[in-house]
């Protein structure tokens, strides 16, 4: 190899191009007088717009170029100043040194007014600021050379100027100014090495021009080659100051005694072999790589190996890396025990690219130094040791398949076998399929078959022998917890939990197959699982036995429910366990029953005069709605057999559970009276009757009660909205789901319910402002889709109409509930203008002549003739009430448990969280 101080950059083939000046440290001093000029932006206005890191450096370096434009010595200064700034050093180059001091006397003076006493300096910073500093910095020199690649890279003054400071800052003995400089220094070159790529291109596509021009007729020619001439002489200057910068800058510093400027030259290196292979990729640049193998720092090493991985990811680079491999393959090789694991995954890596796009490959010696590490303690490591050894067995598989017909999975498992019987680690196998796992995850849970594999005789071309079907089941055995409980070995850290549920297949080949597997006596460690299911299963049992809360039976009866479902395989043990655990409780209960019997009445009567069932009511209507529910019709609907059993409630029934409804749920005045109890116990109060509620709406949902019982709910649906609102709206969203028409009907009719019971506490009350107020909120529920909803919307109006015109009774004014009309003209922005026209015919015909000009049926009419206003003014009905304003009692409510229920959500999706802990959860309606 050549030394190190020899340039690995070719230079251009033009002799006129080998004359240009020295890139040096010294800068020949400007004897042009001093002329004082607004420099635009300073040195300390870029300092601070790179600490920010807030301000675009597109911006910054624009500014910087109309101040180098308009005089370049001074633009040129600013940019010094700001190099020394971001050294540390407080420092300031003035126009005086820079017109009279060369380089080298610049940087003594520098160095004397630096602050020794402090060790640190931007770049080392530490904490966030360091990195911030550091991409910033390194964004500036990226933007200013992509922003002069066309024009100042080629002046002759900018960048051989400044490259000239860099190289002379890069060989001082303060830290400081050498690590910065460096830094600077690289990105620069890195920057030019882009351009100088553009500019071969460019040059490639000019010489194709002159082919061109060659091949014409000799009058039809180009005169001149121009372009190309200024092509060859801009490439010519961009690999001069390249060849300066690397012989100057980083062959001294890829040596540095501080391991930072080693590992930023390495990682820059590697950008150049990668950008322009053309000048860089070849062994005189690939020889600063393999000897940074062996630095002693880790951070070096790694951006070495990193390096490499760029270059081996390209196929069109590897014929020039064969040397490069061939010389230090033995070194990468060692390098995976390296004691810094994060270098030691990198360089699995790399070897895996080596293995995968050089044609020779590693030999099977050099890959037996990688395969132990799949037993590696660090995940990483062994991950990436994973990887390659599934490449590699993968590589054989393929060529074993050339061969033989054998499917992928079965050959991948016996070669699989293979390897771990030769590993001699029969202990760790858990270890090996946790490395393998993120590549061969499909693989290693194919029960299907591992299970054909065991079933196989000895003798078959495919079969296993006693050893290999041993270590088959405890990969198999190590795949399945891995499937199911997604923990790392032990010493593994635990990286992101994934269970997959494609474990189950498990279950049902292992059930299919048992009566073959069973006589193996190897194969009874397949079946440890289930026995773990039976100890769940007899622990669950044991505590619905042992325990009385009510809490811990709920929860016992949700897992039962669990095991008990279809999608499990284990679903039919668990039924009988269960149903063994229902036999035994109820002849428990009898036992104890009959010893109650035997009391006598007298226990009875002392228990009703004490009234202790009292306190009883909430909870005995919980158990009602669910034995309702239980033993509904639909619950007969799978089981003929069950019909016997089917009860509905009677009409009684149905009232005393309306009237639980008004006396527990709805009751207004027990809530204002019980504010001053515990925040507590008011949540856990409103939790149970949202539960009582929860239990009543299913029975409506699912055909226990008729949808019209539905009214007792719905008219609450305002005055109870902060507590029940997403309740009553899901019962409200699924009765339109079982019958539209028939659900308007029962809003209709909740309604007329609230406006009669109104009369019936005070005839001359016309205070409609409740009503119309839950009216809008019931409109609103009806959607955006109006031709879905024309028939329901249809039925409430005539419904409605209907009922404001009704016969009055004995002892009834005329036409009582002509007011209703107000209410109903809530609901006529929802209506089409087709069926507008027709209500308003049928309001006519059940409207007397004499009432058409009675406000309600004026309002309700304007109502159906708007067609553009979405709802009816306010101010039309002269005692109507703002949709704003609030009920006392409402306002009352809302103050005094505004904040105690703000959590309370009032939508679907957050009432869900609430009711988690409920019998009668909102998703169950």
């Amino acid at each position: 190899m050549s030394s190190p101080s020899a340039s690995p950059i070719p230079t251009s083939p033009d002799p006129s191009l080998l004359q240009q000046p020295s890139q040096g440290t010294n800068r020949q001093a400007s004897h042009r007088p001093v002329i004082e000029e607004d420099p635009g932006i300073s040195a300390v206005d870029i300092y601070d717009a790179v600490c920010s890191g807030k301000t675009a450096m597109v911006t910054v370096v624009d500014e910087w170029l109309d101040c180098y434009k308009r005089s370049r010595e001074t633009g040129l200064l600013v940019l010094i100043n700001f190099i020394v700034r971001s050294c540390g050093c407080k420092g300031v180059v003035s126009r005086e040194m820079f017109d009279s001091m060369q380089n080298a006397e610049i940087i003594g003076t520098l160095t004397k007014e630096f602050n020794e006493e402090s060790v640190n300096y931007p770049l080392c910073t530490p904490g966030p600021l360091l990195k911030r500093f550091k991409a910033s910095l390194c964004e500036f020199a990226r933007v200013l050379v992509h922003s002069c690649r066309n024009s100042l890279v080629y002046d002759e003054y900018l960048f051989p100027s400044l490259l000239a400071l860099l190289t002379g800052l890069s060989d001082s003995q303060v830290r400081a100014f050498r690590h910065t400089s460096t830094l600077l220094a690289m990105k620069l070159m890195t920057g030019l090495a882009k351009a100088a790529m553009i500019v071969s291109v460019q040059l490639q596509t000019t010489q194709r021009q002159y082919d061109m021009e060659n091949s014409k007729e000799a009058h039809d020619r180009a005169p001149d080659r121009l372009e190309e001439l200024q092509l060859l002489e801009n490439r010519g200057e961009v690999v001069s100051m390249m060849n300066g910068t690397f012989r100057g800058v980083f062959v001294h510093r890829y040596r540095d005694l501080l391991p930072e400027i080693r590992a930023a030259c390495i990682e820059e290196l590697g950008v150049w072999l990668r950008t322009n292979p053309e000048d860089f990729l070849n062994d005189g640049c690939l020889k600063y790589l393999g000897w940074t193998l062996y630095d002693k720092q880790s951070p070096v090493r790694l951006q070495c190996v990193l390096a490499l991985q760029g270059l081996y990811r390209e196929k069109d680079f590897i014929g020039r890396l064969e040397f490069f491999t061939s010389r230090f393959k033995e070194r990468m090789l060692s390098m995976v025990l390296d004691k810094n694991p994060d270098v030691a995954v990198e360089v699995v890596n790399l070897l895996l690219l080596i293995q995968m796009n050089t044609e020779e490959g590693l030999r099977e010696e050099e890959c037996a130094h990688i395969y132990p590490l799949v037993y590696a303690a660090h995940r990483g490591l062994a991950s990436a040791a994973g990887s390659f050894l599934y490449n590699r067995l993968k590589g054989v598989i393929a060529d074993d398949n050339r061969e033989n017909d054998k499917s992928d999975n079965t050959a991948f498992l016996q070669i699989l076998i293979s390897f771990y019987i030769q590993s001699e680690f029969h202990e760790h196998g858990a270890y090996l399929v946790d490395s393998l796992w993120s590549v061969a995850g499909s693989e290693l849970r194919d029960w299907e078959t591992m299970t054909t594999l065991l079933l196989q005789d000895t003798g078959e071309e495919q079969g296993l022998m006693y050893e290999e079907e041993e270590a088959l089941i405890d990969l198999m055995m190590c795949a399945i917890r891995q499937a199911v409980q997604a923990t790392p070995p032990v010493g593994r850290t635990q990286g992101k939990k994934v269970v997959t549920y494609k474990s189950d297949n498990f279950s049902t080949h292992t059930y299919s197959t048992s009566p073959v597997l069973l006589p193996s006596a190897v194969l009874l460690d397949l079946f440890s699982i289930c026995q773990y299911l039976d100890l769940l299963l007899s622990q669950i049992c044991d505590i619905v036995e042992k325990h009385t809360d009510v809490t811990v039976l709920e929860a016992s009866a949700h897992l039962a429910s669990t095991f008990r479902s279809d999608h499990y395989t284990f679903s039919s043990r668990a039924h009988l366990a269960f149903s063994q655990l229902l036999d035994g409780l109820t002849e428990s209960l009898n036992t104890y029953l009959s010893d109650v019997l035997q009391v006598g009445e007298h226990v009875c009567e002392v228990c009703i005069q004490i009234d202790m069932f009292v306190f009883f009511p909430p909870q005995a209507f919980e158990l009602l709605c669910d034995l309702l529910l239980l033993y509904s019709a639909n619950s007969a609907h799978s089981e003929s057999a069950l019909n016997a059993l089917v009860h509905l409630p009677s009409d009684s029934l149905r009232s005393e559970m309306a009237s639980f409804l008004v006396d527990y749920i709805f009751d207004t005045e027990e809530t204002e009276l019980n504010v001053e109890g515990e925040e507590e116990m008011k949540i856990t109060l409103l939790q149970k009757r949202r539960n009582q509620l929860a239990g009543y709406c299913k029975l409506v949902i699912y055909g226990v009660l008729d949808l019209a019982a539905a009214t007792d709910v719905f008219k609450h649906y305002s005055k109870f909205f902060s507590d029940y609102g997403d309740i009553i709206k899901e019962t409200l969203s699924r009765s339109k789901l079982i019958s539209p028409v028939q659900s308007a009907k029962t809003v209709c009719l909740s309604l007329q319910q609230l406006y009669s019971e109104m009369l019936l506490e005070d005839p001359s009350r016309q205070d409609l402002g409740e009503i119309r107020e839950l009216a809008k909120k019931l409109a609103m529920s009806f959607g955006i889709d109006l031709h879905r909803v024309r028939k329901p919307l249809m039925a409430l109006h005539m419904d409605g109409v209907s009922f404001a015109f009704r016969e009055p009774q004995e002892g009834e004014k005329q036409h009582p509930n002509v007011a209703f009309l107000e209410i109903l003209s809530e609901f006529s922005f929802k209506l089409l203008q087709p069926d507008r026209a027709q209500l308003a015919v049928f309001l006519k015909t059940k409207c007397p002549s004499a009432a058409l000009s009675w406000r309600p049926v004026r309002m309700y009419q304007r109502s159906l003739e708007a067609r553009f206003s979405s709802k009816p003014r306010e101010q039309e009905g002269g005692d109507a009430v703002s949709s704003h304003d609030t009920p006392v009692a409402k306002r009352k409510r809302t103050t005094a448990q505004g904040e105690m229920y703000a959590h309370v959500c009032t939508d679907t999706q957050h009432a869900r969280k609430l009711c988690d802990t409920c019998r009668h959860p909102v998703s169950s309606l």
